[in-house]
């Protein structure tokens, strides 16, 4: 299958917290930290080189988690496309 019309986000998206944290998101050599307030939150990391992603949420200056998902691994030019959204929780 070849790539679609309007496949256009090539973005790593997270939805997060129950108190205020620091998250970063990284995919290879891109990593992006925010400072997220409680509630929900939407983050986006451009995906722009085949990476393995991650994240981590610190508070206090500690990790309180860091996240690296088994099998989630991003490639910018696949050789075929597969819309299925991957979802994973941390524990």
């Amino acid at each position: 299958m070849s790539r679609p019309e309007k496949a256009d986000f090539d973005f790593l998206w997270a939805v997060v917290l129950t108190s205020p944290a620091q998250v970063t998101l990284a995919c290879g050599h891109t990593t992006q930290t925010t400072d997220v307030r409680a509630g929900l939150a939407k983050l986006k990391l451009p995906l722009t080189s085949d990476c393995d992603v991650s994240s981590t949420v610190s508070r206090d200056d500690r990790s309180i988690i860091d996240f690296h998902p088994h099998g989630f691994h991003f490639s910018t030019s696949p050789t075929m496309y597969n819309f299925n959204a991957f979802a994973a929780a941390s524990p």
